[in-house]
């Protein structure tokens, strides 16, 4: 009896993070022109916040696609930030001016910077089961 309890007990922890699993939709608005690719970083938790290398997934999905937004899947509940980058050059890295963006981007919470890069605070959403988001994209 004790053994089918454990073995019941066993099998039922193991589905657990099945039973879970959470989703985030991301929707793309506002890209200027179907050029280039759309980066999409998904972080998990504040740690290494706004470093590409420490994002927890990296999507590319093409810019004249970007209606279709993205879908990550099986994802564990907990707070998230999504940063989107419109490559136009297929670069992997974003043009600046001065320190000026000139290309577009956008963060999760439609954050719109002023004169600093945003706090993980003033981006992150929670994610509990199925989400969707909504971001549009931001030029100067």
């Amino acid at each position: 009896m004790k053994k089918r309890l454990l073995a019941f007990t066993v099998v039922l922890l193991s589905a657990l993070p099945y039973l879970y699993s959470a989703s985030i939709h991301v929707t793309i608005t506002n890209v200027k022109e179907p050029k280039g690719e759309v980066i999409i970083y998904l972080y998990k938790g504040s740690e290494g916040f706004m470093e590409p290398d420490s994002a927890y997934e990296i999507v590319k999905i093409e810019a004249s696609d970007y209606r279709e937004g993205y879908t990550f899947s099986n994802l564990e509940a907990g707070e998230y930030v999504v940063i989107l980058h419109h490559d136009k050059d297929r670069n992997g890295k974003m043009k600046s001016l001065l320190g000026i963006p000139r290309e577009g981007f956008g963060f999760s919470r439609n954050y719109r910077p002023k004169t600093r890069s945003p706090k993980f605070n003033e981006v992150k959403f929670a994610v509990e089961g199925d989400t969707t988001i909504e971001i549009k994209m931001i030029y100067f």
